[in-house]
């Protein structure tokens, strides 16, 4: 095995070294089962057990380079058509789309009670579009209040 990185090699070694921050942070989370962070925890241990090596491997002098920019950088996930300044094509796209989401949900949605909701394609089209959920409940995140159809029928908006 060689005991040096080219440039590539070292930033694909600092996004995998990274991950254990991104971990530490996830883990902190409420959304996690008790089988998930536990999970969650054996991968960091792995990840440890590689950075041990790979930097054993590679000499004091990169593995000081590496952490050091592991220390002063963050990982971040850019869109495939990345940011330029501006908020990337989901953001735009949500911004954009809400309304009409909302009101593909408003009349889709409107007293469904299906179990199995992510096979819904107003379901994926809504977390596509990261669009904010409204129910915080059992069932679709993405389900409006129940509302009656007559009264629709008073709105000037629709």
């Amino acid at each position: 095995m060689k005991d040096y990185l080219n440039a590539e090699e070292r930033a694909n070694l600092i996004a995998v070294l990274a991950i254990k921050q991104t971990v530490e942070k996830f883990e902190k989370k409420s959304c996690l089962s008790t089988r998930e962070k536990y999970c969650l925890n054996k991968m960091a241990e792995w990840g440890d057990k590689f950075k041990d090596e790979i930097l054993a491997r590679i000499g004091e002098v990169l593995s000081r380079k590496i952490m050091r920019t592991l220390q002063l950088n963050e990982l971040t996930l850019t869109g495939r058509y990345g940011t330029g300044g501006k908020p990337p094509i989901s953001e735009a796209a949500t911004e954009d789309l809400e309304g009409a989401i909302g009101e593909l949900q408003l009349f889709h949605c409107n007293g469904c009670d299906k179990c199995n909701y992510k096979d819904c394609a107003v379901y994926a089209i809504s977390v596509a579009c990261d669009v904010t959920e409204v129910n915080k409940g059992n069932g679709c995140p993405f389900k409006p209040e129940t509302i009656e159809l007559d009264d629709l029928e008073d709105d000037d908006d629709f």
